[in-house]
């Protein structure tokens, strides 16, 4: 196969499938499992951007492929595909291990094409990257590379300098240059063309290698991302007001205008009627943004689940608006904490008295469902808390009169805190003690056993294994809540406990040096029942019957992603 540029996705570790590691229990939160497969939504930005502008360009997640078939050989894949430019993504830290794997082989295998790592984390650290990877050619820097991606695939092919790309850093000769990051566009209209997707299939025969992530057959969600940058300073996450600022030179957010946003959402609801989860609080821009992208919304063709973030507690009036969009229309809300002075102290400063409100407003408003993430690892936070999440849905259930339409979810902090955040930058001030801090450290530690041994933190209050027992007994007691309110099945209820019961026994036999093949069956079969588990995140559908296609196109994609 030939492209001009391959995008590529790597797995969190490597050779995941011969080390017997486990990184956590992340399916309670996310549509994602633990090599974490879920491509960044900039490739389809990229893609888009690049094939509008010429160039042929390929989508292959490696992560995905490997989960799907364990026969797969992504040295003899990397063999057969031809491209001038191989660009990985190195967004997330937890890809650190196998995108510099990666990088290596396809550098083995093409010696004479350029091999660019591009992401947050790249961007964070580039200059370790640079110096200590010289089968790195190129690290592209800041969190809008469409336009640099197009200039750097112009260069390579005509074979000129990269001097003057903006966000670079390559090798010249010896030296490693560094051009700053300038393109930091202000807006993020850019069209996205979510079709991108199925001609992958088209070009590779093969939905393993092109899905957004490994369920994605199964269990399609999309996403439309409304908004770069954050007003916002949660004190772990890299994609922080201040992360922005200080490592990727953005000092203020990048929205997308309401008609781009619905039209970015009816080019996806032409083709699948998979849920359609919308990144970014819509009111980031002020209220009046919010109540135009959901006049927009409810003018364009969607017939979606429709999903919406709020990151602080909303007036009846947006509430009203964005209800009005559908007639499924479902809430996320990212409280943390039950406790408002552990909220407050991670940047949350809200407190239940108006949680509830909003939640109450949007029960009597008729939304499909709320909502409710909770994490393990905060400051403040102490094993005693470990039943509280639970607690506190069966309080708000009963407060709100919604049996069944509030939901909720709890997951440890895991694995890292985020470099660029405030608590990795300044620890002590936040009662955080970082214990890796180089790309290298974050490397090694991902190939641990257990993911209590790769977390990078522990708290003033909570040491590595009470995070990870914490984590245990909240995700047990949630599981019991909600069997009690009918929002989970006994069956779902019984695997959540083997779950626990498989973590439990990986995190005895990972510290007692037990045999290599006891320790990767107990993690094969917790795989299996983390992958089982996530269904409950998303409503559920295979991605065959979701497809909204004419009568020849969907006969062809069902056959494809046999």
């Amino acid at each position: 196969m030939r492209v001009d540029v391959a995008l590529i996705h790597p797995p969190s570790v490597y050779d995941f499938r011969e080390l017997p590691s486990y990184a956590g229990p992340i399916s309670e939160v996310v549509p994602s499992l633990y090599v974490f497969d879920m491509y960044p939504y900039g490739f389809l930005t990229i893609s888009t951007y690049l094939e509008e502008a010429g160039f042929k360009v390929g989508i292959f997640n490696i992560a995905a492929k490997m989960l799907a078939d364990r026969k797969f050989s992504p040295p003899k894949f990397l063999k057969k595909l031809n491209a001038e430019v191989y660009a990985i993504s190195l967004h997330w830290l937890v890809h650190a291990h196998g995108a510099l794997e990666l990088a290596k082989i396809i550098r083995k295998l093409h010696p004479e094409s350029t091999v660019v790592l591009g992401g947050f984390s790249a961007t964070y650290y580039w200059q370790e990257i640079m110096s200590q990877h010289p089968y790195v050619d190129i690290v592209v820097r800041g969190d809008s590379t469409e336009e640099v991606m197009r200039q750097l695939a112009e260069r390579i092919s005509q074979h000129r300098s990269l001097e003057g790309v903006p966000n670079v850093a390559w090798r010249d000769g010896n030296k490693v240059r560094a051009e700053p990051i300038s393109h930091v566009p202000s807006d993020f209209n850019n069209r996205v063309d979510h079709w991108i997707v199925a001609k992958n299939l088209l070009r590779t025969r093969d939905m393993d290698l092109t899905s957004p992530f490994y369920g994605f057959k199964e269990k399609p969600v999309t996403a439309v991302i409304t908004v770069k940058g954050c007003i916002f300073n949660c004190i772990t996450c890299g994609g922080s007001a201040s992360a922005f600022k200080c490592y990727l030179n953005r000092s203020r957010v990048a929205l997308k205008s309401p008609d781009k946003i619905a039209e970015e959402a009816e080019s996806i609801a032409s083709m699948i009627s998979a849920p359609i989860f919308f990144v970014g609080d819509l009111r980031i821009g002020g209220e009046e943004r919010a109540l135009a992208v959901a006049k927009a919304l409810r003018e364009a063709d969607l017939g979606n689940e429709l999903f919406f973030e709020l990151f602080y507690p909303a007036s009846r009036k947006i509430l009203q608006e964005i209800r009005r969009i559908g007639d499924s229309i479902y809430l996320h809300i990212s409280p943390e904490s039950p406790i408002e002075e552990v909220r407050r102290a991670f940047g949350r400063p809200y407190g239940n008295s108006e949680l509830e409100k909003t939640v109450k407003n949007a029960v009597s408003l008729g939304f499909k469902r709320i909502d409710l993430y909770f994490m393990v690892g905060l400051p403040l936070q102490k094993p005693s808390h470990a039943d509280k999440p639970a607690k506190y849905l069966l309080y708000i259930t009963k407060e709100a009169t919604a049996r069944g339409r509030i939901d909720s979810f709890v997951a440890p902090l895991a694995p890292f805190v985020d470099p660029g955040s405030l608590a990795f930058e300044d620890p002590d001030s936040y009662g955080y003690a970082i214990l890796w801090r180089s790309l290298a450290c974050h490397r090694r530690a991902l190939t641990e056993l257990h993911w209590k041994q790769i977390l990078n933190y522990r708290t003033s209050w909570m040491s590595r294994e009470e995070i990870a027992e914490s984590s245990a007994r909240a995700i047990e007691e949630m599981a019991k809540a909600k069997l009690s309110l009918g929002l989970i099945s006994r069956e779902q209820y019984e695997l959540t406990l083997r779950r626990i019961e498989l973590d439990r026994k990986i995190s005895e036999l990972a510290s007692s040096q037990a045999r290599r093949e006891d320790l990767a069956a107990a993690v094969r079969e917790l795989v299996e029942t983390e992958y089982r588990a996530t269904e409950d995140l998303y409503p559920s559908r295979s991605l065959a019957k979701s497809l909204r296609l004419p009568l020849h196109l969907k006969l062809l994609a069902k056959l494809l992603i046999k």
